[in-house]
């Protein structure tokens, strides 16, 4: 039986059920992973991930072997310094291909085009001219001719910071248009698509980081933007998402940002947001991912910690408020994040790409299963609260002289932390007797 953790928001009670995570494994990428995404390449039903690496000047394609392992990866070239990356169908032949932006050749910025030739392999790149510098690449159908076109952030290479949103529309065939610009006035870091009206056009959102703001653009119908209103997240904002947190039909937005916490923008309805409500993370969340980890139908959310080498997940109670986050272990300097059900077990697993490590981190999703908490130094009593709380069950205890641990505090745990065992499995405790006289 899963452990729930319940609450009660405006007079009514919640329950949740808390996700959790151990290390799965390391997969080693070429030079700087900046960008990371998961999705099925091969039609095989197995998600399948990506990585954009900015000092590798490809991406890494890492093929499902379905059973949560991977086969050794591809590099394919992109333009110079790709920082961001996409996945999707932009050709109309049923198979997903990829979209990166670099900083190509120095003159203003290039996204990159990697068709599927089939089973997840990828052609020769196509490049396609930016005015400025890509921070961030998006896919989306924005003028409604069911052809997904790029929408692409960008940020001027000059001290001044400024940026522009670039939307190069697609032919239907996977060749694209050049360019209609947007200037913003800020710096977007980030850029994501999704109807925020509900008119079923889509809309723009871009978190744009020293302004310390969200950009929100909405369609006029047509495929332009002719305007912007911009809401404060109260500090840098490296990344932007989009979903219905509260399950009441209207598309949210999260923000990560520096200070420690992810800031959620709830939809009035009609495109506008109300003022931000913040969550604590791990330090500089800079990448924010959205899914269903504990299968209870409610949108969580998982973010990359750039300082604190972690991945924190925020359980969502169901109105778009969240249980305090749980942190998870990554290699160095995670700087993206993303969710998908790598081992076909139906419980999706978050996987974290470390820049300075040239690595990804996959957490294996064992929720409903009993995780060994770690516990060292504990009380007896914070130790049972642990490990009741990872679905496991106190199996007693022994007491032993130590020198470094006081007194009724506990040295250690059996099994060791980290363990996943099945729900209800036993745990005993080593607790320090203090030191022998």
């Amino acid at each position: 039986m899963l452990l729930p953790a319940s609450g009660v928001v405006a007079g009514v009670a919640l329950v949740t059920v808390y996700p959790s995570f151990s290390p799965g494994l390391g997969l080693g990428t070429d030079l700087a992973p900046a960008a990371l995404e998961i999705g099925d390449l091969n039609g095989d039903a197995r998600p399948d991930i990506v990585t954009a690496n900015r000092l590798g000047n490809n991406v890494s394609v890492f093929l499902n072997a379905g059973d949560g392992s991977f086969l050794p990866r591809r590099d394919y070239p992109t333009s110079v310094q790709p920082g961001s990356l996409a996945i999707v169908d932009l050709d109309g032949d049923g198979e997903p291909d990829l979209a990166t932006g670099g900083q190509g050749d120095g003159t203003g910025g290039t996204v990159s085009v990697l068709m599927n030739s089939g089973e997840g392999s990828f052609a020769v790149k196509r490049d396609y001219a930016t005015d400025a510098t890509p921070s961030s690449v998006a896919v989306g159908d924005v003028d409604g001719d069911r052809a997904p076109d790029l929408v692409v952030a960008m940020v001027e290479a000059d001290v001044s910071g400024s940026g522009a949103i670039s939307v190069l529309r697609n032919d239907g065939e996977g060749s694209f248009e050049a360019g209609r610009v947007y200037p913003l006035g800020v710096d977007p870091a980030s850029v994501a698509i999704g109807d925020l009206n509900a008119d079923d056009s889509a809309d723009l959102a871009t978190a744009n980081t020293y302004a310390g703001t969200v950009s929100v653009l909405l369609n006029d119908g047509s495929g332009r933007f002719p305007r912007r209103r911009d809401y404060a997240t109260g500090d840098w904002a490296p990344s932007v998402v989009i979903g219905d947190l509260n399950a009441d039909g209207d598309a949210d937005l999260v923000a990560g940002h520096f200070n420690r916490v992810v800031s959620v923008f709830f939809n009035r309805g009609d495109g506008t947001f109300e003022d931000p409500r913040e969550h604590q993370t791990g330090r500089y969340p800079n990448d924010v991912a959205i899914g269903d980890l504990n299968g209870d139908g409610a949108p969580d959310l998982a973010t990359a910690n750039y300082q604190s080498n972690t991945v924190s997940v925020l359980a969502n109670w169901g109105d778009g408020s969240f249980v305090a986050r749980r942190d998870y272990g990554t290699a160095v300097d995670p700087w993206s994040v993303a969710i998908g059900d790598l081992n076909g077990d139906g419980k999706p697993e978050v996987a974290a790409a470390s820049e300075d490590a040239d690595e990804i981190s996959v957490l294996a999703n064992t929720t409903g299963l009993c995780t060994v908490p770690r516990v060292h130094k504990k009380t007896v009593a914070a130790a049972k609260r642990a490990i009741k709380h990872g679905l496991c069950r106190f199996g007693g205890q022994r007491l032993a002289y130590s020198t470094a641990v006081p007194k009724g505090r506990v040295l250690s745990a059996t099994p060791s932390p980290g363990t996943v065992l099945a729900t209800g499995a036993s745990v005993r405790l080593v607790v320090s007797r203090g030191r022998r006289r």
